[in-house]
């Protein structure tokens, strides 16, 4: 099933294709935050904050499919938000002229950073 059509089922109640998007973009979004912090828990704090603002942009959303450009300029968003409650704990955000699609595109699956570390 195409995203197009899980946001479609979600809009009319249908809440487990919700937890379909999540499983499907988890792990690229998670790597991409946690490229941004270097924080196991914060990118994971970060996770949870960003697919509740997905969550609450469903319902009137659009466009077709969920891209990863769109997911990442959200999680990117958050992080700025976050960071600019606690900086301490952001190590970096990507740059506005850095392309967030580049980033999240250049991100390795959260078990393969688990192993690098």
């Amino acid at each position: 099933m195409t995203d197009s059509e899980l946001i479609s089922k979600y809009q009319t109640g249908d809440t487990t294709s919700f937890e379909t998007l999540l499983r499907r973009h988890q792990n690229a979004l998670y790597t991409f935050l946690l490229r941004l912090t270097a924080d196991r828990d914060r990118a994971e704090d970060l996770f949870q904050e960003t697919f509740l603002h997905v969550l609450n942009a469903l319902p009137k959303y659009k466009e077709q499919g969920i891209s990863r450009h769109w997911l990442s300029r959200i999680a990117n968003n958050v992080a700025r938000d976050a960071g600019r409650r606690d900086p301490a704990r952001l190590n970096r955000v990507i740059p506005d002229n850095e392309s967030v699609h580049t980033a999240a595109s250049s991100t390795t699956r959260p078990d393969t950073a688990a192993v690098q570390s």
